[in-house]
């Protein structure tokens, strides 16, 4: 049931939920063609009403799990799938479940998502980093600012865009949405991003030097990575040997600079700051 733009969709977006339902046909066909869907175990994040359901199950996957929260947009797609998806019933799954908390399939799948803006970084970094079977693929859209920032358009690195870099063989922007493109509008544009993960395991060591790294980002690296003032001299002396000043700051390092870094600090990953629960947050 594609619901055309300009016209409202068949339940009230819930802005506790931080729902707003996408109504561009183009749009969804861009979504659903980010990636090879036909034969492939797809998991669709967020699927509201079923507007990108309905195109992802036109490009055939093999096996199709939706992933909502809202109890009253279960019971809408499960009378979808009893009417309206009959002859795709029986690839369809529905789980009711808060996404954080939903334990991915063991088999290889790709993730599809239309997130919510304010958990972005937590769903990423737990499909990237925490649940043990990562997806192969991720299609996401989320507010542009937040995908200008993980693809590095303006050349600049953060925590975020070297932390996904880091799992990730490719990063790829699909395409930019209007505001005007959802019901109701968001107050932010937004952009359709593709990430290929990689088959490495997360390094969790890495995670914890990023985080220290960019905990005062106006701060030279060294003043935040150091304990104590021979320390700050030996990481500024390693600045140098490897081409940078030793007051540079953290963002003007790319990723093969901080796996340097990494290899010459006693860097322990510490549970409770894997990008977790509010750690998240600080992304």
């Amino acid at each position: 049931m594609y619901v055309p733009e300009n016209s409202s969709p068949p339940h009230r977006a819930k802005k506790s939920l931080g729902q707003n339902f996408l109504t561009d046909r183009r749009a969804l066909d861009d979504i659903a063609g980010a990636i090879p869907v036909s034969d492939r175990y797809i998991v669709e994040i967020g699927p509201g009403y079923g507007a990108l359901t309905e195109v992802l199950l036109s490009h055939h996957p093999a096996r199709l799990d939706l992933v909502e929260l809202d109890r009253d947009l279960i019971a809408h797609l499960e009378k979808r799938k009893q009417e309206e998806w009959t002859a795709s019933a029986e690839k369809i799954r529905i789980h009711h479940a808060d996404i954080l908390h939903y334990d991915p399939p063991s088999e290889p799948y790709d993730i599809i998502a239309n997130i919510p803006y304010y958990i972005t970084s937590p769903i990423l970094f737990r499909f990237l980093y925490e649940v043990k079977h990562p997806p192969e693929r991720m299609v996401a859209l989320i507010q542009r600012e937040v995908a200008e920032k993980i693809l590095e358009v303006d050349g600049r690195h953060s925590s975020l865009s070297l932390a996904i870099a880091a799992r990730c063989s490719h990063r790829q922007l699909i395409r930019h949405v209007s505001a005007r493109a959802f019901s109701p509008a968001p107050k932010v544009e937004s952009s359709v991003i593709a990430l290929t993960v990689s088959t490495d395991a997360p390094d969790h060591a890495l995670l914890q030097l990023l985080r220290r790294g960019f905990s005062h980002p106006r701060k030279k690296l060294s003043s935040n990575l150091a304990t104590d003032p021979d320390g700050k001299i030996r990481i500024e002396t390693l600045l140098c040997d490897m081409g940078f000043p030793a007051d540079a700051r953290a963002e003007t390092l790319g990723l093969d600079a901080w796996r340097e870094i990494l290899r010459h600090m006693d860097i322990r990953p510490i549970t409770d700051l894997l990008i977790g629960g509010q750690a998240a947050s600080r992304w």
